[in-house]
């Protein structure tokens, strides 16, 4: 969720991987490298392809229609006003029970349970309601004051319908109508762009239609919509242009005009609970000359209403007219929306009618070429270019393109610069990416909070606690609901918020800033904590003494763990936190209160000394399962370790404990914490992977929460779409991770590293107090270059020299001081070449490809990156077969074998020779008896400890080793509980 928040939504078509038989490498030497695509939404065990991209245009495209799922639904978005649009590419739509039209039609979920449709909003356009279908604390409903997004009048529709009234190209048209189709996504600029060859009746006329719509970057108010119509004979269509009511949810009816000038319609509609606020849509059409081989028939426009396919809501305005068309020539429409709502414009009415009238002046060219130009300045002031894996470049991009498509600068002012991140945790996961490449539109996220501190300090009142106390979800009010506890619940929030604004600082030096904007909210939090923490009387579990100070009934961010004492994350999170008021206290002239130290020095952090973890919270056992990324949160973002062992086991002890129904953004933080303490191989690859590939759908590259969508299989989850938190938390893993970038208040901070598989990543425009930065990471070296300061860059560059310290691990470690123009070369640190997990392992971190589909996440790299922490796990229990290329040809002494939790019932080892692809697969090795090392025992299962797995080491008789270039480990069976699925493979070792 971001400054728009919408009722997004998912299918489709399937395509199997390349398989790898006796005679085939198939593709495995070109992708060697390559990132899989996304998975079908259908089945996530089978790769989707169905995008195609130009990567000059930035452009994703779909050649099928797929419709009624909400996973093929574009969207267009300026950070102000956005739309959902129908796969048909115009109009409303509410999904449909496709199997079973009298079963449940598909929800959003929480909180709302309400029907997925394609949703027009604004930003912070929020209801006031007495309650929501679903809650987190019902016994809290009483309080009422629950505020949602409310939709606006769906403003993207532009319908063609023949002249006997018969036909009409909608939603939900016929696919026996549709002879091809095409829609494009552009993710450099926004502008969705469909064509469809539309014959309504077999064998009468045909239509070309285009249509292209975006919402306009500079222009906030602007939404357009282009139609270009191409018949194959001569004849009359029908034009209607609607703004449909049926899609303004959660609103009340204002007013509404069919004007007689300017063929212009209007209509106002409030959020439900809040008349004084009130958004505005006018529509006007043109007819732009040159394209009239097309005549409008005079006198043809009229309401619309009378419409089957005009829906009766209250809001809904329409016009239509007849228009004539010549054979084989085109005849463009032009729809030029005016949006504004009263909470960021005061004179709304005159505002979006104007927005309008002066579109339509200017003309369609002029502003598509503002848009660009917009869209262009944003990616010239930030970006991300990946080497030599187009799959990741696409993810990065897309994410990058989802979070700017829906925030606006933190300086444009109130309702545009001040309504962004509005649920949860989630500022933790948007901001940073934002904040090092695009730092004004990250500021908008500070800024929402900032505006609701007082009705936090109010909050923190009512639950006689000092400081302010945020609400888990905020959205109009800022209030303590059912939906948005403030205490008893994710306090980390408060946390989240302050570290969030510490940080924007510590990027942006603006000492002003801190003192009037940051200061207060950290302040805030800290005399919060020290007002909530209670001191222990009792010695517990994990290091708890008397006298420390403890959290009781809390939820961290796992959310399967609700109302424990102590989280790990919560409590870290006190103890940086109070550091850091005490440190901004310093700067901004005020006295810190004795308290903070205290707490900082005495806040009980869990820590099990026999498994060297920090558990989760105080009494968490071996068992545990884990909805989304928590410990592993406190070495990155907080930057807190007991010391370096205990944050390495913390990475792998939870990467196991993990839930395959937890949401997108977890791998992200495993992928940053990967890169900075896996001492050898290349897991922060695997979990990149993991990180992206099973979340993202085609073909426009948006996140799913879920990696499977189907709510009988995922734990009844209704996933959130699109899904802007994985967006975010993919986004850091460059940013952050292979970077190595921390915020520090007196040098820009890096650590670069980068996994074999990629060949190498610039993040361009990296932001520090003035300074601009271009990092580009290669397989070798990494280039840091300090910009010029660049024309339409609003914030001033600092002209003196800047100190860049490289972290300690570098050869180069230390502080470099670096003037406009100058570059620093320093070397690029690679785990990959520093020793291997298994001694003397040859296969580590080579090219990994698997013959059969994969269960979702268990990547067949895995089985080779060094860690036993990841695993390849194929979707089936038969016969599978992984193949690497060890590159060279190479003595095979023996191999070893790690099966983490599910060993085969029999393995056996190939060989295929020594060319540059393999050639006959001769066996070497074959056991059909696979021995249980690490048993699961009833009586210990509830032990913290460090699981090794189960493990096989076979060493070949002196004399018989064999040397070959590719080698082949295939298994069957499943000696685990998941007899369905093959067995897990976390390390394929050769020796």
């Amino acid at each position: 969720m971001a400054a728009l928040l919408f009722a997004l939504t998912l299918l489709s078509l399937s395509s199997a991987l390349p398989r790898i038989g006796d005679g085939l490498t198939g593709s495995l030497v070109e992708r060697r490298f390559a990132s899989p695509p996304p998975p079908d939404f259908e089945n996530n065990e089978l790769p989707h392809n169905i995008t195609h991209y130009d990567p000059e245009s930035w452009t994703l495209s779909a050649k099928t229609l797929i419709k009624n799922h909400y996973q093929t639904q574009p969207y267009v978005a300026n950070g102000y006003h956005g739309s959902r649009i129908p796969a048909e590419g115009i109009g409303y739509w509410v999904l449909k029970n496709d199997s079973n039209p009298n079963g449940i039609w598909p929800i959003n979920g929480w909180p709302l349970d309400n029907p997925r449709q394609t949703v027009a909003t604004i930003s912070g356009f929020w209801d006031s309601q007495r309650n929501t279908t679903r809650t987190n604390f019902p016994e809290l409903l009483e309080k009422g004051g629950e505020s949602v997004i409310s939709g606006i009048p769906t403003w993207s529709t532009l319908y063609v319908t023949t002249p006997d009234g018969k036909y009409t190209y909608a939603p939900g048209v016929p696919h026996e109508q549709i002879e091809s189709f095409s829609q494009s996504l552009s993710i450099r600029n926004g502008i969705l762009t469909t064509r469809v060859k539309w014959t309504p009746a077999k064998g009468g006329i045909s239509y070309d239609l285009k249509f292209t719509i975006l919402a306009h970057r500079s222009r906030v108010n602007l939404g357009m919509l282009k139609l270009e119509i191409t018949p194959s004979e001569d004849g009359d269509v029908i034009l209607t242009d609607i703004l449909d009511g049926a899609g303004a949810q959660r609103t009340d009816f204002s007013e509404k005009a069919f004007e007689s000038e300017n063929n212009m319609i209007w209509t106002a509609v409030s959020p439900i609970g809040v008349p004084n606020v009130t958004a505005y849509e006018f529509s006007t059409v043109d007819f732009p000359f040159g394209s009239r081989q097309g005549l409008v028939i005079e006198g043809s426009r009229k309401n619309a209403n009378h419409r089957p396919y005009v829906s009766t809501n209250q809001s809904t305005i329409s016009q239509e007219w007849q228009v004539e068309t010549s054979k084989q020539q085109t005849v463009t429409i032009i729809k030029y929306v005016g949006i504004a709502s009263t909470d960021a414009f005061p004179h709304t009415k005159r505002t979006a009618q104007q927005a309008a009238l002066d579109s339509r002046a200017c003309g369609w060219d002029v502003l598509v070429k503002e848009h660009n130009e917009a869209w262009d300045e944003l990616w010239d002031d930030g970006d991300i270019v990946v080497h030599g894996d187009e799959q990741t470049q696409i993810a990065v991009r897309a994410s990058l393109f989802h979070l700017l498509a829906n925030v606006r600068g933190g300086l444009e002012g109130r309702g545009l610069g001040d309504n962004s991140i509005s649920v949860g945790g989630l500022a933790m996961w948007m901001l940073p990416g934002l904040l090092i490449l695009h730092p004004d539109h990250a500021s908008t996220i500070n800024n929402y909070r900032s505006r609701m501190l007082p009705q936090a300090r109010e909050n923190a009142q009512q639950y006689k606690s000092d400081g302010a106390l945020y609400p888990w979800t905020s959205a109009r009010f800022g209030n303590c609901t059912a939906t948005g506890p403030c205490v008893d619940y994710q306090y980390h929030l408060n946390t989240d918020i302050a570290l969030v604004n510490w940080h924007q600082f510590l990027t942006t030096g603006d000492e002003g800033w801190l003192k009037q904007q940051a200061w207060p909210i950290i302040k805030g939090v800290a005399d919060m904590w020290a007002s909530k923490v209670q001191t222990a009387n009792e010695t517990g579990d994990d290091g708890l003494l008397p006298g420390m100070y403890v959290v009781r009934n809390m939820t961290d961010p796992d959310e399967y763990a609700n109302h424990v004492d102590n989280g790990a994350f919560t409590n870290a999170g006190i103890k940086v936190i109070m550091g850091i008021a005490q440190a901004a206290a310093k700067l901004v002239g005020e006295t810190a209160p004795g308290k903070w130290k205290a707490v900082e020095e005495k806040i009980f952090i869990p820590f099990n000394s026999n498994a060297g973890i920090v558990p989760e919270y105080g009494t968490m056992n071996g068992s545990v399962e884990i909805k989304q990324a928590d410990v592993v949160l406190i070495n990155y973002p907080l930057e807190f370790r007991f010391n370096e062992s205990q944050a390495l086991n913390d990475l792998d002890f939870y990467a196991r404990a993990q839930s395959p129904d937890g949401p997108a953004m977890t791998w992200a933080m495993f992928a940053i914490n990967a890169a900075d303490l896996s001492p050898a191989g290349c897991a922060s690859y695997t979990y990149l992977l993991y990180a992206s590939q099973p979340y993202l759908r085609e073909p426009y590259y948006q996140f799913s929460e879920q990696i499977n969508d189907n709510i009988y299989e995922n734990g009844n989850t209704n996933p959130a779409f699109t899904f802007l938190t994985g967006h975010g938390g993919f986004l850091q893993v460059p940013t952050h991770g292979f970077t190595g970038y921390r915020p520090r208040l007196d040098a820009f901070y890096l650590d670069p590293s980068l996994p074999p598989q990629l060949e190498g990543i610039e993040v361009r425009g990296m932001k520090h107090q003035g300074s601009v930065f271009d990092v580009f990471i290669n397989s070798t070296n990494t280039t840091i270059t300090r910009l010029h300061p660049k024309a339409h860059r609003r914030s001033n560059d600092y002209p003196g020299p800047v100190t860049v310290r490289i972290g300690s691990r570098n050869k180069m470690a230390g502080d470099w001081k670096l003037s406009v123009g100058q570059s620093l070369i320093i070397p690029t640190r690679r785990p990959d070449l520093n020793g291997t997990d298994i001694p003397g392992n040859k296969a580590q971190c080579k090219r990994a490809e698997a013959d059969t589909p994969w269960h979702p996440g268990q990547f067949p790299l895995a089985a080779v990156d060094g860690s036993n922490h990841t695993v390849w796990q194929s979707a089936t229990s038969k016969p599978s077969a992984l193949t690497v290329d060890l590159e060279t040809p190479t003595v095979i002494n023996g191999v070893s074998l790690n099966w983490a939790s599910q060993p085969p019932e029999s393995w056996t080892l190939l060989v295929g020779g020594n060319g540059t692809a393999p050639t006959t697969w001769h066996r070497v090795y074959h056991s059909d008896k696979v021995e249980i090392t690490d048993p699961w025992i009833e009586d210990d299962a509830l032990i913290v400890r460090m699981r090794i797995g189960n493990t096989t080491t076979q060493m070949f008789d002196q004399g018989t080793s064999t040397v070959s270039r590719w080698v082949r480990l295939v298994v069957e069976g499943n000696k685990g509980q998941d007899k369905e699925r093959g067995p897990t493979v976390a390390q394929f070792g050769i020796l």
